[in-house]
């Protein structure tokens, strides 16, 4: 059940959506993984609509380059050599501060097994190119079994990039989402 603060809100999304949606939402748990300009406006949507948690994974330092690019981002040299994780999860608490952000800059992407996704609904994956590591964890999220009222759901996986004036996005539901023409 929404509280009376949060149905004023979230009263645009509820109009649009319904509470049953935004209660769903508010349970979301994502992980985005890599911080680009991409990932940082799907973030920041995804914040100001209230999910429960995201965490933001990315173990790469802000660069002067960065800057331009990312809108959480200021022109502050404090920010010059922090994570870019730490940076951006500052940023979007102040958008939202029911949304729980947690920046993960000490692991690699190449450690992220089958217990790590376990936490997650969903992981977006964004601007990352090595094939091999792509298909790792899109297997790990389909394999990954969670029983809900419903039963048995997996980690949903979305992996998107853009170059220049284009990009592509995938996007695995698993085998029993049903998709409508």
């Amino acid at each position: 059940m929404l509280s009376d603060e949060e149905a004023t809100l979230y009263d645009r999304q509820i109009r649009l959506w319904g509470a049953d949606a935004q209660l769903k939402l508010r349970q979301t748990r994502l992980l985005l993984i890599n911080v680009n300009s991409l990932s940082i406006e799907v973030c920041k949507n995804l914040c100001l609509a209230g999910v429960a948690s995201i965490t933001i994974f990315d173990n790469t330092r802000v660069t002067s380059n960065d800057v331009e690019e990312n809108l959480t981002l200021t022109m502050s040299s404090t920010e010059i050599d922090e994570f870019k994780s730490v940076c951006t999860c500052r940023a979007l608490q102040l958008l939202n501060p029911r949304v729980h952000l947690v920046a993960e800059s000490t692991m690699t992407i190449d450690q992220i097994d089958e217990k790590y996704i376990e936490q997650f609904d969903y992981v977006c994956l964004f601007n990352y190119y090595n094939f091999q590591t792509i298909v790792k964890l899109n297997n790990l999220c389909r394999e990954r079994e969670q029983v809900d009222e419903n039963g048995k759901k997996q980690t949903y996986f979305f992996c998107a990039a853009t170059f220049g004036s284009y990009g592509f996005a995938f996007k695995d539901l698993g085998d029993k989402y049903d998709y409508l023409r």
